[in-house]
C-alpha cells in the first residue's frame, strides 16, 4: 500500500546542513535538532501537507480497489 506520509524531504538549517524528514514529521510538527545546536520546528502552513497527503493516499487506495474489482 502506498503512503505519501512516508516520503522523505530535505530541510535545510541556517548553517547549511540538510536534514531528511518525512511528510508525516511535518504534519506532526516535529522538532529537528541540528548539529550546530539549532532546533528546527517543522510547520504545516494551513494544514496543506496534511490535506495533500490525505487526498493522495485516499486516491491511491481508491485506485487499488478499482484494480482489484477489474481483476475479478
Amino acid at each position: 500500500m502506498f503512503d505519501l506520509g512516508k516520503q522523505q524531504i530535505n530541510v535545510s538549517c541556517d548553517c547549511g546542513r540538510r536534514h531528511s524528514v518525512t511528510l508525516q514529521d511535518v504534519t506532526n510538527r516535529k522538532n529537528i535538532r541540528c548539529g550546530c545546536g539549532t532546533t528546527i520546528q517543522l510547520t504545516d502552513n494551513a494544514d496543506s501537507v496534511r490535506k495533500s497527503v490525505s487526498s493522495v493516499n485516499k486516491s491511491m487506495n481508491d485506485l487499488e480497489k478499482m484494480f482489484k474489482r477489474l481483476g475479478k
